[in-house]
């Protein structure tokens, strides 16, 4: 937008009378006015939608680039007094059970005072789930270890993420307040909680790891009989697993809305953003003959995707799978080999892709033959 462009938008605007913000806007706004600081500086860092309607807003720059003036207002109204948005009020009984906060709860398990259940637990909840790899567990897992995933969702007791993620830096920092991960058995409770923000199939659905903290209060229990299938190492973990057994109140229309993911944004090579991953998480140890920003069609591999991405290319080839019975070859063992590539695309750090270069790769027989073919 020109410089001139700019001004008289501004001016028409402060002329307007436009509508109040939206409920969860004010609402937001409250919630801020309200809360105390738990100590220091806040570690909230949300932005404000704006709130002038985007309709408005385009039919006014469209008006003023060409070259109209707007309509002028009519006669003043006195405006409409808008009470103060009241905070989410949770329930401080359930079935007459005392709702219990994240530290409450905790205290109680510790002091052997909460042996089984049910108990009533509030807090906030939030779902900061991202894609990463773990190595593989030198024993079986059970349900309630929650092996690999622990920490990247559950209820707070403040009003705050459960773990913050900064994918581009290669930081994640866990909720400075009271929090837990609960295990989540039913189908329907996991969907509330880790699906879309809207079940709307017209409406465009958000992922739930984008929500701001969402007020919850759930029924529970600990000493789940799902503990016996852990080991013996993890087994006073799993007995202390809080799981879920109903949802009382959530509700994650009372928090502002999370906006969508931006599309891919070209950007000049000559000042890119910083890498979305480092080498020990493309397959470790073997030399790169590439690392940056690039375009999929000039890595020449089996699929392509819009706009940029970031990606390594191993600079020999390499074994890029497991060893697995294979039955077209007479039940042999056979791995493939190739020029490795991995990327992630500039609008969704935290995903990675993998793909061989075309024309590397081939499978090796336990034999010792090696039998040319494109990898999967």
């Amino acid at each position: 937008m020109n410089e001139e462009l700019e001004l008289a938008l501004r001016a028409a605007l402060r002329g307007l009378d436009l509508p109040e913000a939206p409920a969860s806007t004010r609402l937001y706004l409250a919630r801020l006015r309200a809360e105390p600081r738990q100590g220091g500086a806040s570690t909230r860092r949300r932005s404000l939608l704006p709130i002038v309607p985007l309709a408005a807003a385009i039919g006014l720059i469209a008006l003023l680039a060409g070259g109209g003036k707007p309509t002028t207002p009519g006669p003043s109204v006195a405006p409409s007094v808008t009470p103060t948005p009241t905070l989410v009020a949770l329930p401080t009984t359930v079935d007459g059970l005392p709702v219990q906060s994240v530290s409450e709860l905790l205290a109680n398990r510790a002091a052997g005072n909460a042996a089984g259940g049910p108990y009533a637990l509030g807090g906030y909840w939030t779902n900061r789930q991202f894609m990463h790899m773990c190595a593989p567990p030198r024993t079986p897992t059970g349900d309630l270890q929650l092996w690999c995933v622990d920490g990247e969702w559950g209820i707070t007791e403040h009003d705050e993420e459960i773990l913050a993620v900064n994918l581009q830096r290669g930081l994640v920092a866990p909720a400075a307040g009271p929090h837990l991960t609960p295990y989540v058995p039913n189908v329907a409770d996991q969907q509330r909680l880790f699906a879309s923000i809207d079940s709307d199939p017209a409406a465009s659905p958000v992922p739930s790891h984008f929500w701001a903290p969402v007020p919850i209060v759930v029924i529970g229990h600990f000493d789940d009989p799902l503990a016996a299938k852990c080991g013996s190492a993890a087994r006073q973990a799993c007995l202390d697993r809080f799981v879920i057994d109903r949802i009382v109140v959530f509700d994650p229309r009372s928090v502002p809305a999370p906006t969508p993911t931006p599309e891919p944004s070209p950007f000049p090579y000559a000042d890119p953003p910083p890498a979305l991953f480092n080498d020990a998480a493309c397959y470790h140890g073997p030399a790169k003959s590439f690392r940056g920003w690039t375009t999929t069609d000039k890595l020449n591999i089996p699929f392509q995707r819009e706009g940029t991405v970031y990606a390594m290319v191993t600079r020999d080839v390499i074994p890029i799978g497991n060893w697995y019975k294979n039955s077209g070859v007479g039940g042999h063992k056979t791995r493939w080999w190739a020029q490795g590539v991995c990327l992630s695309e500039e609008w969704a750090p935290g995903g990675m892709e993998f793909a061989p270069v075309n024309g590397t790769s081939f499978l090796e027989v336990d034999d010792g033959r090696h039998l040319p073919g494109g990898a999967p």
